[in-house]
């Protein structure tokens, strides 16, 4: 029996112990030895301390809106490239778009120069990916030229598909970098800036455009929106460091090691002395609840509260008690805004998984908070209508309020809400406290004790209706067989009818 022939009843053999089937991969012995030498190129390459960066979304979060994560039009990356809905009427645009970038005196070499630098980089493209890549770095590097001339050339020219901010569409920023290193240098700090600001639901303030910022290297487009919408603008792009900025780095880093390993010697020593649990205590934070429980827009400006502008975007959400003031960011909303939405929040729960026991230095997840927030005070359309006439809500296109509305009710809340708690905690306090609110749920509280008394009232009445009438009909229905004196009878009847 050759190799082939027994793959195949390998195949098409069941578990007689749970008939699960059992299936392979391979269709062929070179199949079976590509699989093994590039398994072993990833063990080598794949880092276990290194969060991948582009993720398949996973099924809690992609049911509620499947369309929201997976292109219809556009594949970028290995995930999506080879796709048969997406690469029949994509591929010959791409490579024309390629193909008009290079100059044409270089047309013959540089395709070749280019794939051969992009393979030179896959030891640190293939870790950004959450899924192990089963492709050679001949056919990956060819991927990242065709879909990242595609993505760079969209950047440059300010156009935008919604699906290239989709999480599993994502290009590593590396291959950007390297393709603009060799064309025309356009992809600049400002070019990124401004491509993602036109196009983010979320505005950073003009207040704060000009501040200090800090360097950033992104790891994808998306993620360079991120950090810009959660820090309100306050970080630049990390150009590509020169010799004596490498050594310098390394330095810092070496440094940096150190520390660490002096702080991992100092946190073994308080383990050993137990001084954790006798700490603990102390600095143990009260649990929060699982759902925003917050009035909505329309019930909270009944009660006397205002809306206004907030000044650092989704950083800071604030209340001030003495104006009864809700801050909240501008948020401008489209047609694309929902897949953008749903992207960051996708990458943002990916990349900062909530831990098991949250501490003071756990990550928050600052725009899932934010988007909690928004679920909880939006019910209904009357809400939109009046964070719109405070020009927090923008809308552009044809949007209706009602659609608003789902686009917030319809995206699943978080549970990691520690700092924005506090907020919704003085919204909640000063609600309770006003003097409308008071009055409403006494009314609504002695109304509800009188239906109370109605509904229990009107039940022992049927009760005692029901008896009587069952007596009167046996009473009828004995005179009719033995015979009463019709006087009696009747005035029987009439009594208990009373």
């Amino acid at each position: 029996m050759d190799a082939d022939e027994r793959r195949s009843r390998i195949m098409a053999s069941e578990s007689t112990s749970n008939n699960t089937e059992i299936t392979c991969i391979f269709s062929s012995s070179s199949d079976e030895h590509r699989w093994v030498i590039q398994m072993g190129k990833n063990f080598e390459i794949i880092d276990i301390d290194k969060t991948p960066c582009i993720s398949i979304v996973p099924e809690t979060l992609r049911a509620e809106k499947p369309e929201a994560y997976a292109p219809k039009r556009i594949g970028l990356g290995p995930y999506h490239h080879f796709r048969p809905d997406l690469y029949d009427h994509m591929e010959r645009k791409k490579l024309t778009i390629m193909k008009s970038a290079v100059k044409p005196d270089e047309n013959g070499k540089f395709p070749q120069t280019m794939i051969n630098k992009l393979k030179e980089l896959e030891p640190k493209l293939r870790p950004c990916y959450d899924k192990l890549l089963d492709l050679d770095g001949e056919t990956l590097a060819w991927i990242w030229a065709i879909d990242g001339f595609y993505l760079y050339q969209n950047l440059c020219k300010n156009f935008l598909e919604q699906e290239i901010f989709m999480l599993e569409n994502q290009i590593p920023y590396l291959v950007l970098e390297e393709i603009d290193h060799n064309i025309d240098h356009k992809l600049s700090d400002q070019v990124l800036r401004d491509f993602c600001e036109v196009h983010s639901p979320l505005k950073w303030t003009q207040k704060h455009r000009n501040r200090q910022c800090k360097e950033h290297e992104p790891a994808h487009l998306l993620d360079f929106l991120y950090h810009l919408v959660v820090t309100d603008g306050h970080i630049r792009l990390k150009v590509r460091s020169n010799a004596r900025m490498l050594a310098a780095t390394t330095v810092i880093e070496n440094t940096a090691t150190s520390i660490l390993e002096e702080l991992r010697k100092l946190s073994d020593l308080i383990k050993k002395l137990h001084l954790d649990k006798i700490c603990a205590p102390l600095f143990k934070k009260p649990n929060t609840a699982l759902e925003i429980e917050i009035p909505s827009v329309s019930s909270l400006k009944i009660a006397g509260v205002k809306f206004a502008i907030a000044e650092r975007g989704i950083s800071v959400l604030e209340f001030d008690n003495t104006t009864s003031t809700l801050k909240l960011p501008v948020i401008t909303l489209n047609e694309n805004s929902e897949v953008v939405l749903r992207n960051l929040l996708a990458y943002e729960a990916l990349s900062m998984p909530v831990p098991a026991e949250s501490t003071d230095s756990t990550p928050t997840r600052k725009l899932a908070e934010y988007i909690d927030l928004m679920c909880g005070i939006i019910d209904t359309a009357e809400d939109v209508k009046i964070l719109q006439k405070q020009n927090i809500i923008v809308i552009e296109g044809n949007l209706s309020h009602g659609q608003i509305v789902d686009i917030f009710n319809g995206i699943t809340k978080s549970t990691d809400m520690d700092k924005q708690f506090k907020v919704v905690e003085k919204v909640n306090k000063h609600y309770d406290s006003m003097p409308i609110v008071k009055a409403g749920r006494f009314i609504k509280k002695c109304l509800d004790s009188s239906w109370n008394f109605v509904k229990t009232s009107w039940k022992v009445l049927c009760f005692f209706y029901s008896l009587i009438l069952i007596s009167v009909l046996i009473l009828q229905g004995f005179c009719d067989i033995y015979g009463c004196r019709q006087g009696q009878s009747q005035n029987f009847i009439f009594r208990a009818a009373e």
